[in-house]
């Protein structure tokens, strides 16, 4: 933040010195297929435009939007006004997500916004805000919160343009403790740049997806300079360097037969709790690449690296999944550089790049840098991560933390003396406490078991080792460093031919310490060259293409730079360093309705893999059918066993009219023999699929797919190659516009399996179905939305830990007075001034499988100027619902049916629903509203299962009297019940009743009083002995506001509370609401003030004095500047 008085100085000089002037830029970060809409007065027609941008990256939907159907990129869009002596001030609206919740994409919309701190005479647009917040109370704890959100662009000079965003926020816990990660989110960039220079920082992206071997995507926080000649030839030189925000790796998914997810994306990332870097990765489906979005093919949660597919998407165990992505580094401070000079002639251009990435070993982050640790990790060798010891003495309050801490025991078996680690419980006598890291290291690969206590996750020595799965140790990753060199030229030898040569040489290190410790760095060599000609012969286009590539056994890309099916398609399951040639010629002819081609390949991997490879292709129009064919077939060894691949893919459709009937034919038959007996060793896949379908495309906007494919599998059984399974697969898909306003769309899949051995035969159904539409005559529009797929439900654990004030969510209570904070003892608080703990969730790998309906419904009934009955015009009924259940019941019925009671079968259940009807009259503007609401959740932790249900029923009746005065009349019916398993001083029961009468005074629209009177009465439902508690409050509420820029409030209560139950209990806690038995005081005030234009102060204050206690003070003042 020290950075922000530099910025505000900046802004100011520039809008006293700057011009006005009519041209406007704006930055965005933007992706393939995304809409960008710009809404501005005065914006000129045909003005909008994307500087540097070829127009066919883009295309035109109206004046003011297009499409963008290029990659991913960093795009400046320009328009003019007809006056910009006040320049429009605009924010990129993005799609924001939240830890465990659905992330969806959202179209790029450019809005504009009311700048409150305006520049006169300014060539620099602004938008944002800065906010702080400090929050204290009577303990003298405070905590701060704090927000920045800035965009800046425009003109610095009639050369120099501008492009930034920065955003700083402390993001808040919620209450459902669903935020993960304890920390700052923070993002800032910043462009400076002309026609020939740009200089970029803060959070960028360094991306290569050009060069043939140097190959690149990573997300750093650096800075970047770029220089071009003053024409298209000329020499281009770029640096960048950075931390790096993340890794990359690529995660392979085993998936379950019909299971959607969620998946855990943690194969291959050493780290603990892996946190995928947002927008870094790429999936794909049986070589696919899928999109991301609810409406899409998959979401994903960052925070937990969680990938679920939609219903729409067929997962099967044969399904290839892979997903290519960053994940946050969080063992070591990681760095990149980047350096690339390339120049370009007429003819063609030479160019030459450096890329270095590597983890700092001299600081790690998750170990102390001890020589003893360090020892153990040069032993390590070279290799990619090291086991060492997980426990630490700990040297704290043992009564103050919720951490499960061990005691160190020695027992002797068999002669033998072992160490291990006990569970420390408070009736223990211990020196020395410890705290331990178990992981999780397969069946009978350790010598500890996980066991539940008092709802928490505890580790038990089974005595000797390898009889249980765990061990007290930590698997750290090891620091690596991967450079590269790369040079490339081309160069047009005719006006056909092209020559292109491609060199590399890399350097890398799996473990620094052990590379440092002895010297010595792993050196690979690639080498490619090219020769491609493209010439028109008889009315045909022929192409050719000639490759050669020269790879060294220690060569190794930065990212993957061939495609993702490459080493499958040699019937290789992962890479493997090792000296390799490859060969490859193509020879193409094509027309405007046909392409063939033909291509082979040799590659020689050097004690791996030997093979050649053929494949054809063919797409020819015959009138309104098109034929499409890839016919492959590749035969070879691999480690010195016969390896053959046959792939054939055969389609014939119509492609013109409404209706387009079409068949495709698909196979893959992969066998890896023995070489000397031909026993089958295995098959990477074995089938053939026969898919007849129809398509249907209307000009009203209706379109649908329906098919029916048949597929046989053949799995290695003793040798052979049996049939495995056979599979009847329907499905249906698109959208359907019918009665005018109504739109159903959705699609279905039915899928039956025939198991030839070793599993029973399987039927299930999948899908999402969605309706939506008007009534128009009766003031109906409405939404529905049902899911059903088979699922996954992860069993979670969780803790609590302490946050500044104000930035929590839960209270702690000792129930039982031993100052020792337990796990059961913390609730949800009701003051602001309680709330100074977070319930966190931290992962695990334990997964239940079930099955997932999710049904949601809004609507939206008013029957206001529909009818000329003023009795029916005064009639609007509005809500929505949301049931979601995930459950593991064998029977149809029960999986679809989303509102199943809740029994053991259920493991999940999220339950939402609102609605509210209304009755106003028309004349004398009295009405009647009833409003009902449901929220019910239940989830599996690993303590058993918690539920919560709230329901809250409430009538209220208003009345005006005379042209000052209201009057109010509500009765208020609700329900609280929680239930934890094996946490049983969670649970609570609670029934309440209140009569709530209320007069109000409003002389002016500038102030308003308001007097209420409320009658409680709460019933505990849930003790041995049912309590009650009876409440009588008076209320005084004033508010008043001048002029829109200042509002004031002043809240006093008077609360005589009846209890004649247990306090320090749960149901207390909810009874009693953080108030006594007694006579019971709280006050509150709250202050909004403009102090000038763009400068907004607000200040709140709350006390409260429970009944012989002392005072509680709570208080927040935030100050906020709107740019």
């Amino acid at each position: 933040m020290r950075i922000l008085p530099l910025i505000i100085s900046f802004l100011f000089a520039y809008s006293i010195l700057g011009q006005t002037k009519e041209d406007i830029c704006f930055q965005v970060r933007i992706f393939q297929n995304d809409t960008v809409k710009v809404s501005a007065d005065n914006l000129i027609s045909g003005s909008l435009y994307v500087l540097s941008a070829s127009k066919d990256y883009y295309t035109f939907t109206s004046d003011t939007s297009f499409i963008w159907q290029s990659e991913s990129s960093l795009i400046s869009v320009c328009y003019q006004k007809e006056n910009a002596a006040y320049q429009d001030l605009y924010k990129y609206s993005a799609a924001t997500y939240d830890s465990n919740a659905l992330f969806r994409p959202a179209p790029l919309i450019v809005e504009n916004q009311k700048s409150n701190l305006t520049f006169e005479n300014s060539r620099l647009q602004t938008s944002g805000v800065l906010s702080r917040a400090v929050n204290t109370g009577t303990n003298n704890d405070a905590g701060i919160q704090s927000e920045l959100l800035l965009n800046l662009n425009g003109n610095l000079s009639d050369d120099i343009r501008v492009n930034a965003r920065i955003s700083d926020r402390n993001v808040p816990y919620q209450p459902e403790g669903n935020t993960a990660q304890l920390q700052d989110f923070d993002k800032v960039f910043i462009n400076v740049f002309t026609d020939r220079y740009s200089i970029e920082a803060g959070d960028i992206q360094f991306k290569n997806s050009s060069d043939y071997f140097l190959r690149y995507q990573k997300n750093v926080q650096g800075i970047g300079l770029k220089v071009k000649p003053k024409d298209t030839l000329g020499t281009y030189v770029e640096l960048k360097g950075g931390i790096n925000k993340g890794k990359f790796t690529t995660v392979y998914i085993n998936p379950i037969e019909g299971v959607s997810g969620p998946y855990r994306l943690s194969e291959g990332i050493n780290e603990l709790y892996p946190v995928v870097i947002a927008n870094s990765e790429r999936v794909f489906l049986d070589g696919r690449l899928l999109q991301r979005g609810f409406d899409n093919d998959y979401i994903i949660d960052y925070n937990t690296a969680e990938i679920t597919f939609s219903p729409d998407i067929l997962i099967t165990e044969f399904s290839r999944i892979r997903v290519d992505l960053e994940y946050a580094v969080l063992s070591y401070p990681r760095s990149t550089f980047n350096s690339k000079v390339e120049h370009r002639f007429k003819k063609g251009s030479i160019s030459v790049e450096y890329y270095n990435e590597q983890d700092n070993y001299k600081k790690p982050l998750r170990f102390s840098n001890s020589s003893e640790i360090i020892d153990q990790l040069i032993e390590a060798g070279d290799t990619s991560q090291a086991v060492i010891p997980g426990y630490s003495i700990f040297e704290g309050d043992a009564s103050q933390t919720l951490e499960n801490l061990y005691i160190r025991k020695d027992s002797l078996i068999d002669g033998l003396n072992y160490q291990y680690f006990e569970i420390y419980t408070n009736s223990q006598d211990a020196d020395t406490l410890y705290k331990v890291n178990f992981e999780y290291l397969g069946l009978g690969e350790g010598s500890y078991s996980r066991r539940q206590l008092n709802g928490q996750a505890i580790y038990v020595w089974e005595g000797n080792e390898n009889a249980g799965e765990y061990d007290p140790v930590s698997i750290v990753p090891l620091p690596n460093k991967n450079s590269m060199v790369s040079l490339s030229g081309k160069l047009d030898i005719t006006k056909n031919e092209t020559l292109i040569i491609n060199s590399a040489l890399n350097i890398h290190e799996s473990n620094r310490y052990y590379s440092k410790a002895n010297n010595q760095s792993i050196k690979g060599y690639a080498n490619n060259i090219q020769v491609l000609s493209n010439r028109r012969v008889s009315g045909f286009e022929l192409k050719q293409h000639l490759s050669v590539d020269i790879i060294g056994e220690n060569f190794q890309g930065i990212d993957r730079f061939r495609n993702m099916e490459f080493d499958r398609d040699w019937g290789q399951l992962r890479d493997t360093l090792s000296q390799e040639n490859l060969i490859s010629y193509r020879v193409g002819f094509s027309s405007s309705k046909s392409n063939y081609s033909y291509q082979i390949k040799h590659r020689d991997k050097e004690n791996i893999l030997n093979g050649t490879d053929h494949q054809f292709t063919i797409y020819q129009q015959l009138g309104k059918w098109a034929i499409n064919g890839l016919f492959n077939r590749m035969e070879g060894s691999y480690y010195g066993n016969q390896n053959s691949w046959g792939k054939e893919y055969f389609s014939i459709e119509k492609n013109k009219g409404r209706w387009q009937p079409g068949y495709k034919f698909s196979s893959e038959r992969n066998i890896l023999k023995n070489d000397n007996d031909d026993f089958v060793i295995r098959s990477l896949q074995y089938f053939n699929n026969h898919d007849l379908y129809l398509n249907f495309n209307d000009s009203s906007g209706s379109n649908f797919q329906t098919g029916l494919f048949y597929r046989e599998d053949k799995s290695p059984v003793n040798g052979s190659m049996l049939d495995y399974s056979k599979s009847i697969n329907g499905y249906l898909k698109g959208n359907l516009s019918f009665l005018g306003d109504h739109r159903l769309r959705g699609a279905v899949i039915l899928r039956s399996i025939d198991y030839a051995f070793e599993k029973e035969d399987e039927t299930y159904a999948q899908g999402r179905i969605g309706l939506s539409g008007a009534i128009q005559r009766i003031g109906l529009n409405y939404n529905v939305d049902w899911n059903l797929q088979s699922s996954r439900e992860l069993r979670r654990n969780f803790t609590f830990i302490e946050v500044p004030l104000g930035q929590g969510t839960h209270t702690w209570i000792d129930e039982n007075n031993n100052g020792i904070k337990e796990l059961g003892e913390f609730f949800e608080a009701y003051n602001p001034d309680e709330r100074k703990y977070a319930k966190v969730f931290t992962p695990g790998n334990d997964y239940l499988d079930a099955f997932l309906s999710r049904l949601s419904f809004n609507y939206r009934w008013s029957m206001a100027g529909i009818t000329k009955s003023r009795i029916l015009n005064g009639f609007s009924f509005n809500g929505n619902l949301l049931y979601e259940q995930k459950t593991q019941a064998s029977s149809f019925s029960e999986r679809v049916n989303p509102f199943k009671e809740l029994d053991n079968s259920v493991i999940f259940s999220n339950v939402i629903n609102n609605y509210i009807f209304k009755w106003q009259s028309m004349n004398q503007g009295w009405y009647v509203q009833y409003g009902h609401r449901i929220r019910s959740r239940r989830q599996l932790l690993f303590s058993g299962f918690d539920t919560y249900r709230n329901t809250r029923s409430k009538v209220l009746l208003n009345v005006p009297i005379g042209d000052e005065w209201q009057s109010e009349l509500g009765f208020i019916s609700e329900f609280n019940y929680n239930e934890a398993e094996n946490l049983t001083q969670k649970n609570f029961k609670i029934q309440q009743y209140i009569v709530n009468p209320a007069l109000s005074w409003l002389p002016s629209n500038k102030f308003k009083a308001k007097i209420e009177y409320r009658i409680k009465s709460k019933d505990d439902l849930n003790s041995d002995v049912q309590s009650n508690a009876t409440w009588q409050e008076g209320v005084i509420s004033i508010t008043g506001n001048s002029n829109n820029n200042f509002v004031a409030t002043l809240n006093l209560e008077y609360k005589n509370i009846n209890y004649d139950g247990e306090v320090n209990s749960a149901s207390g806690y909810q009874m009693l609401e953080g108030f006594r038995s007694g006579n019971n005081f709280l006050w509150s005030s709250s202050l909004r003030k403009e102090i000038i234009k763009g400068l907004v102060l607000n200040l709140y204050y709350q006390g409260r004095k429970p009944s012989g206690t002392r005072v509680f003070h709570f208080a927040s003042l935030q100050g906020s500047i709107l740019f």
